[in-house]
């Protein structure tokens, strides 16, 4: 054996024993219960909440330095905010020896959060003591969260946010240090995969989602997104830019080929619908409060289908007794029109979906396009009709979301020409609305009806002002 050989085996001998030995002087006079108390006391201090660790914990001393412990808690004055089946922490043993700390990989097994945001923007571990005292940068190699569940309550915003059994892989986290400045963000860097089985906003669900997030300072971009929801997979994308004094945001997402059955199963216990729709929208605002962004909400929404089938009523019968019975509002068919885009967040002061739930017909629906822009909170119909058999009906006017009012909203049962024949207004707030009559334009006698059916005007050599020119085309 060479002299350089066995000098190298030599060394790598002594160096295995020496950690040997200090992991059994360390096994011996650093117990888990002597650490305990000091790994609890830090964490509280620095995170401004109380650690408890109630299972058992243990340290592996080779390189790097692993500690792991079980059922561990972290509680605010009033509740308990997270906890953590098992964690594992390692930390670069070189570094540690000169008096630093770098964590290298921590694993987290079944950890449980759930916290919220008061209505001045603070969270419970955000200790405004510390605004002006210096905080060290963080640099975390990589992170692993398995079977980890959410629950963030934004007081600010109004908004509830849950995720179910999610899986976790973050890297190269680097957080930069804060030398005593008025302006404490500290905003990360780091490459992720997320994987949710289950994601809810407020009373929204939907399953399977998954994304890869890039953050690169105050910027962050979630892409190659996906999310199973009612029968279909959409897919999507989310930039978030925090550079300037408020946030911005860019949103795209789409929804091709979704059962209509299965989203009315969110708003009625019987079937309403049958078919497929595309929905897909493109939005951005800014803001950092809930009314912010709705005010600055820019961008267009599209749903579109065709061959649908509306139970529960016959709307080509409806329309020929219109006139004569008055049992019928143009703008419950507004729910039509609306929940798609918005849902229902501007029906809660009227019954729009009673048209849901009448019980004699049905209705085949040839075409239905909703198209609308959105400025300033602002949205306005740019195409939105629907086409029966053997009717046309259109919606113009806008929604602002940012008020919550209805911005001359009507809807109008067209002749082949898009002239209106008899329209209905709806004005006011989403929480009182104020439908108006029904105005006729023209008389619905029995040959007008006729002539609708057969895809032709009702005004013959006459000019009116049309009503709807998009892309549903009239009964032929």
């Amino acid at each position: 054996m060479s002299k350089p050989l066995k000098f190298s085996l030599i060394f790598a001998a002594g160096v295995l024993a020496l950690l040997v030995l200090l992991a059994l002087v360390m096994r011996h006079f650093v117990s888990a219960d002597a650490v305990r108390p000091r790994l609890e006391a830090v964490v509280s201090e620095t995170l401004g909440l109380d650690l408890r660790v109630e299972g058992p914990m243990r340290f592996t001393i080779f390189s790097p330095l692993v500690l792991t412990l079980e059922d561990a808690h972290l509680d605010d004055e009033d509740a308990e905010i997270a906890s953590v089946k098992k964690a594992r922490v390692a930390v670069a043993l070189g570094p540690l020896l000169q008096g630093k700390i770098r964590i290298k990989e921590v694993v987290l097994v079944q950890p449980q959060i759930a916290f919220e945001r008061d209505q001045e923007g603070k969270f419970p571990f955000t200790d405004p003591r510390d605004a002006q005292e210096h905080q060290p940068a963080l640099t975390l190699a990589k992170l692993t969260v398995s079977e980890g569940s959410l629950i963030f309550t934004d007081k600010k915003l109004g908004q509830t946010l849950e995720a179910v059994d999610c899986n976790l892989n973050l890297r190269d986290l680097h957080l930069p240090a804060v030398e005593n400045s008025s302006d404490p963000r500290r905003y990360p860097s780091f490459t992720a995969d997320l994987a949710c089985a289950e994601f809810r906003h407020d009373d929204f669900g939907v399953a399977d989602l998954s994304g890869a997030l890039v953050a690169d300072g105050a910027t962050l971009d979630i892409t190659e997104f996906t999310v199973q929801a009612f029968g279909s997979q959409g897919t999507g994308s989310l930039q978030g830019d925090f550079t300037g004094a408020v946030p911005r945001f860019q949103a795209e997402f789409s929804l091709p080929q979704f059962d209509v059955d299965r989203f009315f199963q969110t708003l009625a216990s019987e079937q309403v619908a049958e078919g497929r729709m595309d929905f897909s929208a493109t939005l951005s605002a800014q803001g950092d409060t809930r009314d912010a962004l709705r005010r600055s909400l820019e961008g267009q929404i599209s749903l579109r289908g065709t061959d649908l089938t509306l139970h529960g009523t016959d709307l080509d019968r409806e329309f020929a007794q219109f006139e004569a019975v008055q049992s019928f509002n143009l703008v419950d068919l507004g729910a039509l029109f609306f929940v798609g885009p918005f849902g229902m967040v501007v029906t809660k002061g009227y019954e729009f979906a009673s048209i849901f739930y009448r019980t004699e017909g049905s209705t085949a629906i040839r075409t239905l396009v909703s198209e609308w822009e959105v400025e300033e909170g602002v949205t306005r119909a740019k195409d939105v009709a629907m086409a029966t058999s053997q009717y046309r009906v259109a919606l113009q006017g806008g929604v602002d979301l940012a008020h919550e009012r209805f911005d001359d909203l009507t809807v109008a049962l067209v002749d082949a020409e898009g002239c209106a024949i008899v329209e209905q207004k709806i004005v006011g707030t989403f929480d009182e609305p104020e439908m108006r009559k029904p105005h006729f334009l023209t008389t619905l006698a029995r040959p007008a009806l006729e002539l609708l059916k057969r895809g032709l005007t009702l005004f013959p050599g006459v000019e009116c002002e049309v009503f709807y020119d998009g892309s549903v085309a009239a009964p032929n």
